[in-house]
């Protein structure tokens, strides 16, 4: 049976329940009349005929006022109730699309579809509620203003669920075009190595006639690219001079004991920054890494300060490996780190770990003299002189610090 028949067997019922009310009521009046006697058969006749003619028309204009307004109301809410099941198909619709173009992800997707479940189950109350109407009129009030307070819920549902498709598409936009950001700088970085590995010196790791080969893989302490506050990106921070740093140091003493040595150096950040993944970035150094190598060292550490510490320890231990697998017969020197102790701690335990020498650098990360400072002249490779003016620049190690550094290299070496 479909709705406009419920709504009018239910309208008919009530006509005929107010019907009957109405003749028991004249029919239990003229009784009265009679048993009292107080009146004539003739007047009580006329009056009852009057008294029925009055209160069937009330009865009628009362009935007919408070069906059409609960007709109304019902049909405003039926109305609702199927701008409600387009707007869940217009979402679903939404959500289809935004699936088929990878816009979401899986529990993005899960997300919306919960929020359309749960308008489909209020849009089936709501079918519920208002079948309810044409058969049961002691609740119509009731109903009415319940219904009202649903819809005003499932508007807010609905509004939430468009700002959420909203959100999501605005931050899934960011986040693929940081992507596509990031992409991009990865192809320039792969582009940039491979120009590195295909020209310039460093990538002739090993010399084939060299007695002894050195590589020194570090951060800004072993070898930092040129920029506004930095003059030579052969150098480590911050060496007055390019003979100063502590790896050249380390390579002239070697040069004077074997007369001719291959000595490279190479900065690893990508290591130290990437704590997600460190192996991933394996492949920078590998180019450097052969049987041939008699000598690494390896200073990682100071920039991952910023980052999670928790695998700190084990990706170290983890790259010491490595590199023993790639490089089997070269000495493996850890240096400490210059600034923290937390991290000095952890290098300190990684090379005991894994059986490797470590220079400790516990004297100069407690003197501040062994720092470059403020207001000292670096030398750029043409000699013109340059003032630190630079904060990140002047704690790095002075000559100072570069010399007990490189010491402390020389005391491991066999």
């Amino acid at each position: 049976m479909n709705k406009g028949k419920r709504i009018t067997i239910g309208l008919l019922s009530g006509l005929l329940v107010i019907a009957i009310m109405v003749i028991a009521g004249l029919l239990y009046r003229q009784s009265k009349l009679n048993n009292d006697g107080h009146t004539s058969n003739a007047y009580a006749a006329e009056r009852s005929n009057e008294t029925r003619e009055e209160t069937t028309a009330m009865a009628d204009t009362a009935l007919e006022s408070e069906n059409a307004s609960l007709l109304e109301e019902i049909e405003r809410l039926e109305s609702e109730k199927e701008s409600l099941n387009d707007a869940i198909a217009e979402k679903q619709e939404l959500l289809e699309q935004a699936e088929s173009a990878s816009e979401v992800s899986a529990s993005e997707a899960q997300s919306m579809e919960a929020l359309i479940t749960i308008l489909e189950n209020k849009v089936n109350q709501l079918d519920t509620q208002l079948y309810g109407y044409a058969s049961n009129e002691g609740y119509q009030i009731y109903m009415i203003n319940k219904l009202k307070s649903d819809i005003e819920s499932l508007n807010s549902v609905i509004e939430e669920m468009q700002n959420q498709k909203e959100y999501d598409t605005s931050v899934i936009a960011q986040l693929n075009s940081r992507v596509a950001e990031m992409t991009a700088a990865l192809a320039s970085a792969n582009a940039q190595l491979a120009a590195v590995a295909n020209t310039g010196s460093d990538t002739t790791v090993v010399a084939d006639n060299a007695d002894f080969t050195y590589i020194a893989i570090g951060n800004s302490i072993t070898k930092h690219p040129e920029c506004d506050y930095w003059w030579d990106a052969e150098r480590g921070m911050a060496a007055s001079t390019t003979d100063k740093d502590y790896f050249h140091q380390v390579a002239a003493y070697l040069d004077s004991i074997h007369g001719n040595v291959n000595c490279v150096s190479a900065n690893f950040v990508e290591w130290e920054v990437n704590y997600t993944d460190r192996a991933e970035f394996y492949f920078v150094i590998d180019q450097y890494l052969t049987s041939e190598v008699d000598l690494i060292t390896l200073q990682l550490g100071e920039n991952a300060y910023n980052f999670d510490l928790s695998t700190y320890q084990k990706d170290l231990e983890e790259l010491i490996k490595y590199v023993k697998g790639k490089a089997p017969n070269a000495q493996i020197i850890i240096i400490d780190d210059f600034w923290f102790n937390n991290i000095s701690a952890y290098r300190k335990a990684a090379a005991s770990a894994c059986g490797v020498d470590f220079v400790d650098l516990s004297v100069a990360r407690a003197d501040s003299s062994y720092q470059c400072g403020m207001g000292s002249i670096i030398y750029d490779k043409s000699g013109n002189a340059h003032t630190v003016n630079h904060g990140g620049l002047a704690t790095h190690p002075g000559d100072k610090g570069h010399a007990y550094i490189a010491q402390g290299i020389i005391n491991y070496l066999k």
